[in-house]
């Protein structure tokens, strides 16, 4: 409810940070609860909104985490729904781009999944749809994920794409 009424509040304001581990207990469980996948986010990857109004609530974060030496995924995006279309989650996109970016002087390039509406909210960010070809390239993980993902997206309605830098 505490984060219900600062999102409504046009004039309450937000800041990102790194997650503490009580932040990725709390992620954890409302990734849970989406049916997105819980296992992989940890304090050193995850990123996490804060209410700056409101006692620091939380109210959405992301990863940027190593699948292997040359790629790197974003994921677990998640904002309050009460609290989208504030910025918050350009705001968690911009600073985990900043961070790894900033991280290693050639870092690994940065790919995601997600459904094929959310496509416009990621290409201001650098990020278009993968080729067939550039889909090969990337870590197995991500392979079999897609393809898993593309088969159970559209058992549900949904179009799964694959995005890259």
């Amino acid at each position: 409810l505490m984060a219900l009424i600062s999102c409504v509040s046009l004039t309450s304001s937000f800041s990102i940070r790194d997650a503490t581990d009580s932040d990725v207990t709390e992620a954890r469980k409302i990734l849970f609860q989406e049916k997105m996948n819980p296992l992989s986010i940890s304090a050193k990857t995850l990123m996490v909104a804060c209410d700056d109004e409101n006692d620091q609530s939380m109210l959405g974060f992301g990863q940027i985490r190593s699948l292997d030496e040359q790629h790197s995924e974003l994921a677990s995006l998640y904002v309050l729904p009460e609290c989208r279309k504030r910025g918050i989650g350009s705001a968690i996109v911009q600073a985990l781009l900043d961070r790894h970016r900033s991280s290693t002087k050639d870092p690994p390039q940065v790919c995601l999944l997600t459904l094929k509406r959310t496509e416009n909210f990621y290409k201001p960010f650098g990020f278009r749809i993968a080729s067939k070809e550039e889909l090969k390239t990337l870590p197995n993980t991500i392979q079999l994920e897609y393809k898993a993902g593309t088969a159970i997206s559209f058992l549900l309605g949904n179009e799964l794409i694959c995005m890259v830098e």
